[in-house]
């Protein structure tokens, strides 16, 4: 039924006054009935002059609503906040605060301040804002749509906006902040747009919206406020801090509005029948698809993470271009995943037709296009999160949840509709595609690598990229050189320039780079190299067809290397043993320039750096992204560096880089947590592992105290990469730490052996967590003074030991005494209290297994109090929930334990779809349905179980998990009366289990006591 919506305004107002009606994305002229899905508009008249003319009524009188009540209850929490508004900001604002009807206005402001005052920094703040201002309107258009009764002018929030960067404005620092803040919590409103669904069904959560725009409202009023009292501000000092705590005060107040709509409509997914975590994720991804395609405008729906422009000097390829087209282009009669290699040597120029193909097919229509780095796995992940977060996914997190964002992107390309291609580009281990190939009959995937295995597998073929012919070569050269005219003599040379570089197109590169730098004519370059014809004369390397292939591309290197400045020098070394892609500006430019390595001091001066950086730019070896400051060097370069440079060299460019990456990395000490620190560890992990990966291939002679600061850095990046939960990568790092380590009796051994030990007790592997544990605790004993706080995490993760190992009577009482020291220390140590949670999580799990439940609850409650203080709650509250409920599910309380298991996997989801807490959590609630003679709910959570549980086999290794998932779906299998299959899964359990506990196997009963052995206690 259609409505009719009228604008009411005063008498005294309505006479001699033109008004507008303002709606969101509406533009309706006047004297006419407007119709959407929702009501009729009458608009008598319009002007812009609305917002003046009406102004003083920011809520105006309206007919009674047919839900009064409701109305009237929202209009008084609106009436509040204006009230509240007004007294901290004063009438006069006040007055002109509700001048602005919307993002327009507040823009238009800005824009005039801007022309008035020349004000840089208004630019800057716009670019840093626009993200934040597409939130807010998208808030304020769901606050439309759902509160059709309430008279809420939301177009304040524009006016109070306008205020606020007005009075901040004049201080950078201020100005930073309060966007920040800004930022921070416009970021919450996003929930309600992305579950405006939920309100159709649940009228009763409109209230979040009122109490959200008040709560915000009344906030920033209070900020205004503070701001005219104090003109100069110092963040050090109180009222600054007072200002924070109300901020994360009414943060809170937001977030506990949006998790009531989140819970709400996950909890109205849960009810939907989905029978494993692919069909869970199709489910969210369906809607999502929708959502993005609606946003971005179906059919012209267009989205690339391509990380390079297209290449104006690319030539030639046009035999491999038509070949790629005819392999991999879309056949709408035939839909079907297609693939192709391109493999040849490092240089070729593989990554440049990639490119240029994937130009190609943007043009052609094809409206998703996506490259992702595929040297290592981390970087694949990596550009998964890329694509998550470009294609706005529902779930998508940018704080390195890898391997949830791959999902994310896995099941849209699956199920979408329209045609997409992705790149993945330098995959040298075939390996790194395994369990990343993505699905989809509307997709193609083309591989560049240098081995040729690709092209049998993943690929379903492939392509050998040669170099170029001396005349496509000399064509080459003379179009990057562009210089119009080129006489015969020319002609020749560059032929001839081309034959003794192999047609190696990064070698034309580079050296057309150094006669455009030199101003040279190409037969006087050449010259140069005829003066030393020793060099073309090099033992050409095994597996290289063309003879003077090699001999050009050291020549290439000897020219290009040999012009640069020591200052360059050292900037390039350092880089040629980071990552090559994603290397921060910020690594080199140091706020504590004593802490620079000797070699790299001229970087205290940022202008110095920019100095000795552009040369490498000028000459193509690096790439500066002048958004994100990050830095790029080819793989090639680093490699050819490394072999120009010479050993002793290069050690010292090693140390270099370990001694950046030191100060760098987030420090991990005291056996606190790195997981505030996790966006900056993120950031430089990458680069860790390629220094472990150097070393390990390397012949260094380090003198003794050479390897400190490399050793110390693997200390820290080791404990971040267990936090995460990627045990094959810390593993790895810790074969590496232990060549690297000199004093296998010293602090730093104790560090990594602690790591070592933690890693393998939580995937279950306690025969070889007891080496590393009982060298560390000798170690830290013997070291470290009594009350030491890296004692009592000692004590605490020897307890966990002993109650992932045996639940016996003995281990338990054990492990509580462990846990009662770990106590003691740290409630007399100056930040104790940052592990408190943890303690008190392990000893509350303690008396759960001995049944003492009343005090199991009592230290559940610390660990909660513990880790809101430390970390917001987040993870960790999740670990209180899940033993909360081992608890009820130990006395047989089924109901209060899916309760609280069900908070607990809510926790854990929102952290990562992935985490190993969502296999544990979903086995027990699977348990649970068995026990209520929900046969098929059970089948249907430990089929997701299982899943989750192989997705992160990798980091376990020994498929532990696995088998307890086999066992208890062997079980259900027989309650269906499927006994075939409940057989073989039976049999594949006890199979994987004897592997497992070896010795022990025999002795252990055929139990779920004996399956839980095989994982970390607080997963059981």
């Amino acid at each position: 039924m259609l409505r009719r919506l009228w604008l009411y305004v005063s008498p005294e107002w309505w006479l001699g006054h033109h008004f507008v009606l303002v709606a969101p994305k509406l533009n309706w002229p006047p004297g006419q009935d407007h119709i959407d899905n929702r009501a009729t508009v009458v608009v008598k008249d319009s002007s812009k002059d609305l917002s003046m003319a009406l102004q003083p009524d920011i809520r105006s009188p309206r007919p009674a609503s047919l839900n009064s009540t409701k109305d009237d209850f929202f209009n008084g929490i609106w009436d509040q906040a204006l009230k509240e508004c007004q007294d901290q900001i004063g009438p006069y604002d006040y007055q002109n605060v509700g001048r602005f009807s919307d993002l327009d206005d507040f823009l238009g402001s800005v824009r005039q301040r801007t022309d008035i005052y020349r004000d840089q920094t208004i630019p800057v703040l716009l670019n840093k804002l626009e993200p934040c201002l597409g939130r807010l309107q998208g808030f304020i258009s769901v606050m439309a749509i759902v509160l059709r009764g309430p008279a809420i002018r939301t177009g304040i929030v524009w006016g109070v906006l306008n205020l606020l960067i007005e009075l901040s404005r004049s201080s950078v620092a201020v100005l930073s902040k309060v966007v920040d803040m800004l930022d921070q919590m416009v970021h919450s409103l996003s929930i309600f747009q992305e579950y405006e669904w939920i309100y159709k069904e649940n009228s009763d959560l409109e209230e979040t919206l009122i109490k959200s725009f008040a709560d915000m409202i009344g906030f920033w009023s209070g900020v205004i406020r503070f701001l005219k009292r104090n003109p100069a501000i110092n963040f050090a000092i109180t009222p600054w801090q007072n200002l924070q705590t109300q901020f994360h005060e009414t943060s809170d107040q937001i977030q506990r509005q949006t998790a009531r709509v989140k819970e709400r409509a996950q909890a109205r997914a849960l009810q939907r029948s989905q029978p494993d975590l692919l069909r869970e994720f199709d489910a969210r991804f369906k809607r999502n698809m929708t959502l993005t395609q609606s946003k971005f405008g179906d059919p012209d729906f267009s989205c690339t993470n391509i990380p390079w422009p297209k290449d104006p000097n690319f030539y030639g390829r046009e035999t491999i271009l038509a070949e790629l087209h005819q392999k991999l282009d879309h056949r709408p009669t035939n839909p079907e995943l297609r693939s192709w290699a391109l493999w040849g040597l490092a240089g070729i120029g593989k990554t440049q037709i990639a490119l240029t193909y994937a130009y190609e097919r943007l043009a052609e229509g094809v409206p998703a296009v996506f490259w992702i780095k595929g040297d290592t796995t981390l970087n694949i992940d990596t550009s998964f999160t890329e694509i998550a977060l470009k294609l706005g996914l529902e779930g998508a997190v940018a704080n390195g949840d890898h391997e949830h964002n791959r999902f994310l992107v896995t099941s849209w390309l699956r199920e979408a509709s329209l045609n997409w291609l992705i790149v993945f580009d330098n995959v040298d281990n075939p390996n790194n595609l395994r369990n990343r190939w993505p699905p989809g009959k509307h997709g193609s995937i083309l591989i560049t690598s240098r081995s040729q295995v690709v092209c049998n597998h993943p690929a379903a073929g492939g392509y050998s990229v040669p170099c170029f012919t001396a005349k496509e070569g000399s064509q080459c050269l003379m179009k990057f050189l562009a210089r119009g005219q080129y006489s015969e003599e020319e002609h020749a040379s560059a032929n001839a320039f081309s034959d003794v570089l192999g047609g190696l197109p990064l070698a034309l590169l580079l050296m057309g780079t150094q006669i455009r730098k030199r101003g040279k004519q190409i037969q006087q370059f050449l010259a140069q190299y005829e003066k030393n014809p020793a060099r073309l004369y090099q033992t050409p390397k095994t597996g290289i067809e063309s003879l003077y292939y090699d001999r050009g591309l050291d020549t290439v290197w000897q020219e290009t290397f040999g012009s640069l400045e020591p200052e360059s020098l050292a900037i390039l070394g350092t880089m040629s043993f980071l990552a090559a892609d994603d290397i921060p500006y910020t690594l080199f430019v140091s706020e504590h320039p004593d802490l620079l390595p000797f070699s790299l001091s001229f970087c205290n001066d940022e202008i110095s750096f920019d100095d000795a950086l552009l040369p490498l730019q000028e000459s193509s070896l690096v790439r500066k992204d002048p958004e994100s400051g990050m830095i790029y060097v080819h793989r090639l370069v680093q490699e050819a560096f490394g072999n120009w440079s010479g050993t002793e060299k290069c050690f010292q460019y090693f140390r270099d880089a370990a001694k950046l990456l030191l100060e760098a990395f987030p420090r991990h000490q005291l056996g606190m947590g790195l997981r505030n620190s996790w966006a900056a560890c993120q950031q430089a992990v990458a680069h860790v592992l390629s220094l472990c990966d150097r070393y390990r291939h390397a012949r260094y002679a380090p003198a003794p105290g050479d390897l400190q600061d490399f050793a110390q850095l693997l200390t820290s990046c080791g404990w971040y990469l267990m936090e995460k939960g990627l045990w094959g990568e810390c593993m790895d790092l810790i074969a590496t730490a232990e060549l690297v380590c000199e004093d296998k009796e010293g602090l730093v051994w104790a560090h990594l052996c602690n790591t070592a030990g933690i890693v393998e007790y939580e995937r279950g592997n306690v025969a070889r967590s007891y080496p590393y544990m009982n060298k560390s605790r000798a170690i830290r004993e013997k070291l470290l003074p009594e009350g030491h706080m890296e004692l009592s995490d000692m004590l605490n993760n020897y307890g966990n030991l002993l109650i992932t190992e045996s639940e016996s009577e003995a281990s338990l009482a054990d492990a509580l005494e462990l846990y009662q020291r770990a106590v003691k220390i740290d409630n007399a140590a100056p930040q104790g209290e940052k592990v408190l949670h943890i303690r008190h999580i392990n000893i509350g799990a303690v008396y759960g297994f001995q049944r003492n439940y009343d005090l199991a609850v009592k230290h559940y409650e610390l660990a909660r109090k513990y880790a809101i203080a430390t970390f917001k709650g987040s993870h960790f509250q999740g670990r209180v929930e899940y033993l909360t409920a081992r608890n009820w599910y130990r006395q047989g309380e089924w109901e209060r334990a899916k309760a609280s298991y069900e908070r607990a996997l809510k926790i854990f989801e929102d952290e990562n779809a992935t985490h190993h807490g969502v296999a544990a959590t979903e086995l027990k609630l699977a348990c649970i349905d068995l026990k209520l003679g929900k046969i098929d709910d059970a089948i249907e959570r430990l089929q997701k179980a299982k899943l989750v549980a192989e997705l992160n086999e990798k980091g376990r290794g020994d498929q532990g998990d696995i088998a307890r998932m086999l066992r208890r779906l062997a079980e259900a299998y027989n309650l269906k009366g499927r006994h075939a299959e409940a057989a073989t899964m039976k049999e594949e359990a006890e199979s994987i289990r004897r592997k497992v506990q070896g010795e022990r196997f025999d002795a252990l009963p055929d139990t779920e006591g004996s399956y839980d052995l095989m994982v970390f206690h607080g997963d059981r």
